[in-house]
């Protein structure tokens, strides 16, 4: 799950893309799931509206696979040091325990 970052290169509304990414947070973060299940993979695909052999078929390509390098790359070059890790502008929320704050800023800015 860890390319799903990437999913704007999958095929499919900018919602279903981002509910994508919210359900494999969910299942990670919030349920415990192992992030290299790909059964839960292809469930987060599902419950987002998108088609799970797509899903399956781009993170296994040379594109998925490149555009995660990418990413990675980019988030290291910015700081990012762990996971969960959220940026809100320059500021940055790490970890579980900083979802409500992250929350509360993005309610309150």
């Amino acid at each position: 799950m860890r390319r799903l970052e990437h999913s704007r290169n999958l095929r499919g509304p900018s919602w279903c893309r981002r509910r994508l990414r919210a359900d494999a947070y969910r299942r990670i973060w919030g349920l415990g799931i192992d992030p290299r299940d790909r059964d839960e993979l292809r469930a987060s695909a599902a419950a987002a509206g998108l088609e799970a052999d797509a899903v399956m078929a781009f993170v296994d390509s040379k594109e998925g696979k490149r555009a995660y390098r990418e990413a990675r790359s980019k988030a290291y070059a910015r700081g990012v040091f762990g996971a969960p890790l959220m940026f809100v502008d320059d500021q940055i929320f790490w970890g579980n325990d900083w979802l409500d704050f992250l929350e509360e800023h993005v309610r309150t800015n």
